[in-house]
């Protein structure tokens, strides 16, 4: 389950499955924004606002300048984060893993779906921003296997939480995205949704990335789907589909 907490008077997105796991995994709302398409003091400015009101902020910001791609950065101890002072963003990595208990890693969306990953009985953590064209690129998957090479932990033994993001009717797609994506899962599974308008599909984004992680061997009850949708809840999120949002959420996950 994921719910609407107050933080130092600012509302963020909480996982009860991280809590469980004595995990940190929060998502920030409307209540905290950057007016710049992705510039690195814009980041750095909400990271530091976003963490203050989490009770965080000792802690060392670590996160991507995003592509839609499968690229992904191993930070932690000893790593080249520890050289960077309280700030780091990695060129051209949608995907991020530590060991560091002194790191918070954060993923940049306004539709796109974070992809928290949380190995049992290891300090390694990881999350990767999901967006359809990163789904095409397994970038779920690619996180689950460079965290089992990490920490020896096997995906049967891996949490995910996979955060809010454009849902249902409000994301249709043309077949085009379909066709990638069926290509891409080299037709293990069908891509799940249903046909929408005049030719376009209403996309199941979270439903394929779950099907990507059940077939990395994460078994399906630590598994937390989303229930919050980016584009119907425009009084907790930015959204580029509904609007052309230029501000974007973070989401943090870290070890408590």
């Amino acid at each position: 389950m994921q719910a609407i907490v107050e933080r130092s008077g600012k509302r963020f997105v909480v996982s009860e499955l991280a809590n469980e796991l004595g995990v940190g995994w929060a998502m920030t709302t409307r209540d905290l924004a950057y007016d710049s398409e992705d510039g690195d003091t814009a980041v750095k400015s909400l990271s530091e606002r976003a963490t203050r009101a989490l009770d965080i902020s000792e802690m060392r910001f670590v996160s991507g300048r995003q592509v839609h791609g499968s690229g992904i950065f191993v930070s932690g101890r000893g790593g080249a984060a520890a050289a960077s002072g309280r700030f780091l963003r990695v060129p051209e990595t949608d995907g991020l893993a530590t060991n560091s208990p002194m790191e918070v890693l954060g993923i940049l969306t306004a539709d796109c779906s974070s992809v928290a990953l949380i190995p049992k009985g290891t300090d390694f953590i990881g999350i990767a921003h999901s967006g359809w064209r990163s789904t095409a690129s397994n970038i779920a998957p690619k996180l689950v296997r460079t965290l089992t090479d990490l920490s020896g932990v096997g995906a049967s033994d891996m949490s995910a939480i996979i955060g809010p993001m454009i849902l249902g009717d409000c994301y249709e797609v043309g077949m085009e995205v379909v066709d990638t994506l069926g290509k891409a899962c080299g037709g293990a599974f069908a891509v799940p949704g249903r046909p929408g308008a005049e030719g376009k599909f209403i996309l199941d984004l979270p439903g394929y990335i779950k099907l990507q992680l059940l077939a990395q061997g994460i078994i399906e009850k630590n598994i937390e789907m989303p229930s919050l949708c980016t584009a119907c809840r425009e009084d907790l999120f930015f959204s580029w589909r509904r609007s052309a949002d230029k501000s974007r959420m973070v989401t943090l996950l870290w070890r408590q």
